[in-house]
């Protein structure tokens, strides 16, 4: 294969406002979805548009610098360090204090268990053992957006190896990448047929977005003039690269509007968000929906603050409705969304723009030991269970027994926790190991019979399970996992 030089020309490619105001619309969406999911259903496939912006930006100066014979892996993974770590710090410093005042030790150990993934950048990884990201409980799960992340570095991992070998080889860099391309879509339609959450969360089914981002970088750096040229062709009087930002933008826009949780995502719905960006891409400032509308002020703002939006907004929303015990009511979201963006522009202004640039040797030291004080943190409390000592906890216990006496001890026990997920439950108890052989349905009302039965000798073959405050208008994520763990239960196991 013949490698691929690229062409002397005038053609040089900046700074471009209208790829930040492609990261607005991305962000944009994905917090609307999130904080108000009936006004705008497909709004998660925002982090698609992340993904290719993602691989176009990284990938531009990865060849300009491979080509300057300036590229070398630890000036690359410094960068990446300085651009993620200062904002995910933060992040990750709030959840973990926040956690320890407002969480009970089941859910701080959960909690904990997350910060590691999500350090780690391994959340797609953590995520998929436990559930899919559209599963009742993915709420409850404040690091739950940190997949996203994940799949972003691990890209980053593999892709500049691939490059430095092909560009080392002098091997054909399109013939690479739409190998890559071509494969991991395929794995992408064919996972989805087996398992929608494995095709959703790992890496193999989901580098093709990037990798397409990567391929429009490759057709800008090595072959700008032709491209230059192809974008100035005029169809029906109406320039190519206008034309191609429109149906960029009707592609999001429809995606937004049309995509669901119930569709087999990503699989070719992902070709949307991942093509409707590429089109805008494509399209440059040559056209005047870019320099007009997406490099406006307004956009260009939302665009600078999107990363510490993206990684702000999920945790308030998740632990808002852990505290409140349901759905936050709107205008609680209303609030989120601008504590958000107020969070955003201050931990842009004052966080990471400060860390990621200008000079300064022990930046990079700092953040990283930084990071690893966050892990260390984070295994104490997982090691910890959660930290069961801490106020919340006790004063919850004093609480619950002048409340209910000596029954609580019958509300709740490690093993009923460790067996099923995690949601707003107040009442999983279980006799012993095993499929239960006599479940109770219902609230406290049920559950107050509990201590009853597993005490009565005439029970004592039975597994005795509780679960839940499944009422009447109470919580549908409790219900549901009662059904999900009837339906498991076969009726053979019920002991005669």
């Amino acid at each position: 294969m013949t490698f691929v030089k690229s062409e002397k020309s005038p053609v040089h490619m900046g700074y471009r406002p209208d790829i930040d105001g492609l990261r607005a619309l991305a962000v944009l969406g994905v917090l609307i979805y999130h904080a108000f999911p009936t006004l705008m259903t497909g709004g998660f496939i925002g982090v698609d548009v992340f993904f290719v912006i993602s691989g176009f930006i990284i990938s531009s100066n990865l060849y300009k610098e491979l080509e300057s014979g300036r590229f070398s892996f630890a000036s690359f993974y410094k960068r990446r360090i300085r651009r993620i770590f200062p904002a995910l710090i933060l992040v990750f410093a709030f959840v973990l204090v926040f956690g320890w005042y407002a969480l009970f030790a089941n859910e701080y150990d959960a909690l904990s268990k997350h910060v590691l993934y999500g350090a780690g950048f391994a959340a797609n990884f953590g995520y998929f053992t436990e559930s899919g990201y559209f599963d009742v409980d993915a709420i409850t799960k404040p690091l739950l957006h940190l997949w996203s992340l994940g799949i972003e570095e691990q890209f980053y991992f593999v892709w500049p190896i691939v490059l430095v070998i092909a560009w080392r080889l002098r091997a054909n860099i399109f013939g690479v990448l739409i190998s890559l391309l071509v494969l991991s879509f395929w794995s992408s339609i064919h996972l989805i047929k087996q398992d929608q959450v494995a095709a959703f969360y790992l890496p193999y089914s989901r580098f093709w977005e990037l990798a397409l981002g990567a391929l429009l970088a490759a057709l800008s750096h090595f072959h700008p003039s032709q491209l230059l040229k192809l974008k100035s062709h005029r169809i029906g009087g109406i320039g190519l690269a206008s034309l191609a930002s429109v149906a960029g933008l009707m592609c999001i826009g429809v995606g937004y509007v049309h995509a669901k949780e119930n569709i087999n995502f990503p699989g070719y719905w992902a070709l949307l968000p991942t093509l409707g960006c590429g089109l805008v891409i494509f399209a440059g400032v040559e056209s005047w929906w870019n320099r007009r509308v997406l490099a406006n002020r307004l956009f260009v703002a939302v665009g600078l603050i999107s990363f510490p939006l993206y990684l702000w907004h999920w945790p308030l929303l998740s632990f808002a409705h852990v505290v409140s015990g349901g759905i936050p009511p709107a205008w609680v979201r209303g609030g989120i969304v601008v504590a958000s963006l107020v969070l955003a522009w201050l931990t842009f202004r004052f966080v990471e723009r400060p860390l990621r640039f200008g000079g300064g040797k022990g930046k990079t030291f700092a953040l990283v030991a930084s990071m690893l004080a966050i892990v260390a943190c984070g295994a104490a409390v997982f090691s910890g269970n959660g930290l069961p000592g801490r106020n919340i906890e006790v004063a919850q216990k004093e609480a619950n027994l002048q409340m209910v006496g000596p029954t609580w001890k019958y509300t709740k026990n490690d093993l009923c926790v460790s067996l099923y997920p995690d949601t707003f439950r107040y009442f999983c108890s279980q006799e012993r190991e095993g499929a239960p052989t006599l479940i109770l349905m219902g609230n406290s009302y049920a559950n107050h019979l509990y201590g009853g039965l597993v005490e009565d000798k005439r029970f004592s073959r039975q597994n005795v399970l509780s679960y839940g405050s499944c009422q009447p208008g109470g919580y549908p994520i409790d219900c549901e996992t009662q059904e999900t763990i009837i339906r498991r239960t076969p009726l053979s196991n019920s002991p005669s």
